[in-house]
């Protein structure tokens, strides 16, 4: 598993989905695969169905299909895998807000920061309205992933920067 991780780490760190996805693969298929590992995959394959990423790297409808039924796949089986984790819990939402306009959750994300492990939450928090008393959380999640190369890590980082430069700039 090592091996495909960090090729799947380094190929998710130069953009190319469809390598790191293989790669990702690979590595979640070993039974001594990682949390992070099934996050870093299920995340990737969601920033393949946005539109403007999928057309800049030329992702075909298939797999952009397919990215989106693995993304939710993964988040079962890590949940098998590791128990129900609250990171698990925030993206099952956070996918479908995002890509299908459900509903905010904004009191199950306030739930899954209190009480569970992960600041992940925060950055959707932090960017609703009125989530300025999440500031300090999104900042410390910002600092985990600001030099980050993952496309999860990408992903948090662009949307807590132009939210902070905001805040930032209003202060």
């Amino acid at each position: 598993m090592a091996m495909a991780k960090e090729k799947a780490l380094r190929l998710d760190a130069q953009d190319l989905p469809l390598d790191a996805a293989q790669a990702y693969e690979e590595a979640v298929a070993a039974s001594d695969a990682d949390f992070e590992t099934f996050m870093n995959l299920a995340v990737l394959y969601f920033v393949c169905v946005d539109g403007g990423y999928a057309a800049h790297h030329n992702l075909s409808p298939e797999f952009v299909n397919d990215a989106w039924d693995r993304a939710y796949e993964l988040l079962d089986e890590a949940e098998s895998r590791f128990s129900k984790q609250s990171e698990i819990v925030f993206w099952r939402h956070y996918f479908r807000f995002v890509v299908l306009g459900e509903a905010p959750f904004i009191k199950t994300c306030q739930y899954l920061l209190e009480s569970g492990d992960s600041l992940v939450p925060s950055f959707y928090l932090f960017t609703s309205p009125g989530g300025e008393s999440y500031r300090a959380q999104a900042r410390k999640l910002f600092e985990l992933v600001k030099a980050g190369t993952t496309a999860k890590q990408r992903y948090i980082r662009s949307i807590l920067a132009k939210r902070l430069q905001v805040v930032n700039a209003a202060e």
